[in-house]
């Protein structure tokens, strides 16, 4: 039996390793998805269509990313934000609120000079 040129030249060599993403081993989905929103999502808020088209490749799909969307919302990651159409789903995440809201009052006073 002849062999080809590849397994011959391949003879000799030791076994290649797949390069894999340690992230699609080590964390679930939903630890995907958390991170992506907190560390490399730019907004404070994020609908479904922005996961489905911006989000991590293995969560991209519609029914994935809805049931991952609702697992972190009834986590308290995400906080669901009234839209005005029915079929749009929106949050607010939450690892991204402002811990000290800037109001009028408080720039008033520290606007205001002693004396």
């Amino acid at each position: 039996m002849a062999t080809n040129l590849f397994d011959r030249l391949a003879k000799g060599r030791p076994p290649v390793e797949k390069a894999t993403n340690p992230w699609h081993k080590a964390a679930p989905q939903i630890e995907l998805l958390l991170d992506w929103l907190v560390n490399r999502w730019g907004k404070d808020t994020v609908t479904l269509k922005e996961i489905r088209v911006y989000g991590p490749g293995v969560i991209r799909d519609g029914k994935i990313a809805t049931s991952l969307a609702q697992e972190l919302a009834d986590r308290g990651w995400l906080i669901p934000v009234p839209v005005h159409r029915r079929n749009r789903r929106e949050w607010r995440i939450a690892g991204k609120l402002p811990t000290a809201p800037t109001t009028v009052a408080k720039c008033s006073r520290i606007m205001e000079l002693p004396g």
